[in-house]
């Protein structure tokens, strides 16, 4: 009987909190709000940024016919459960989505980027296929994110093209924005003197030569032929002593480059790789890739 009774409190006290949690996307927030509302010109829907915009001029927002459904830390994901009641069924005429930033914070676990743009579009097609129109907001760029400090930024590849002999004053510059943020990066660029500049002041900062066979048939020579082949034959890399080489993918047999590889034992990057097929040839040969139009975990 004893142990029974233990059981049943056990279970009670797992119901409570199935209870508690079972509103994930917290539609209790604007039940009885949206009993009140009918055919507002325009419902704002997202998470903190929307929610605060009524905050900060509510007078401004509900003179126009504006209505916030923005509730702070959500992501698309629980958006998209509550479009229905917080946006369909209000019949306005337009739509303002906001949302994506708490996905990346991964508020409610990790999401992949396809998924995040598949919820965003989700809306999109609900929202016309309900005559509304739909508005959707770019993502203000984020260093970091306060409640999340582990999530490190994504690094990048910062690639510098001077003109008109601006490279040391393009290089400081861009390096002087850089120490602001807490980033791990490396700097690449077609132009030596960007480079050289990068290793004279700079030198702690991962730096790569991005080169290709330049003199095509048919194609201009740009800053003259023999400029260019000793640039597309790497001869600048005897200054530059670049910590990577980023070669475009279809000019990879070039003989010098082939020698650097084998002799300076330098780091190879491929550029641009567009499928899977040449992502395994690369790195067949021991090269990173630079890829775009695929997802290379596919």
């Amino acid at each position: 009987m004893k142990k029974l009774f233990f059981t049943a409190l056990a279970l009670a006290g797992f119901l409570c909190a199935a209870a508690q949690t079972q509103d994930w996307a917290n539609f209790g927030r604007f039940g009885q709000a949206n009993c009140q509302v009918r055919n507002p010109k325009v419902v704002l829907m997202g998470n903190s940024i929307t929610e605060l915009w009524i905050k900060t001029h509510p007078d401004f927002f509900a003179a126009r016919g504006y209505v916030s459904r923005g509730i702070s830390g959500q992501t698309t994901s629980q958006m998209l459960v509550r479009f229905r009641a917080d946006v369909l069924d209000l019949h306005p005429q337009v739509v303002v989505i906001c949302g994506g930033t708490n996905d990346i914070a991964q508020n409610t676990g990790y999401i992949s980027l396809p998924h995040i743009l598949g919820n965003l579009v989700s809306m999109v097609e609900l929202a016309r296929a309900n005559g509304i129109a739909p508005v959707l907001c770019s993502l203000l760029p984020a260093r970091e994110f306060g409640w999340r400090k582990e999530l490190e930024p994504a690094p990048l590849i910062i690639e510098l093209k001077a003109e008109r002999g601006n490279h040391a004053a393009l290089a400081e510059a861009t390096c002087r924005m850089l120490d602001r943020y807490r980033v791990h990066y490396c700097i690449e660029s077609f132009d030596p003197r960007c480079l050289i500049w990068l290793k004279k002041n700079r030198p702690e900062i991962v730096r790569g030569q991005l080169s290709e066979q330049f003199l095509r048939p048919g194609e201009p020579a740009g800053h003259g032929k023999a400029t260019m082949w000793l640039l597309g034959n790497l001869f600048s890399n005897v200054a530059v002593r670049p910590d990577f080489i980023a070669y475009r993918f279809s000019d990879r047999d070039n003989l010098c480059l082939r020698w650097c590889r084998k002799f300076y034992h330098v780091q190879e990057i491929n550029w641009t790789i567009r499928t899977k097929e040449e992502m395994e040839a690369a790195e067949a040969q021991g090269n990173l890739v630079i890829f775009e139009c695929f997802d290379p975990r596919g």
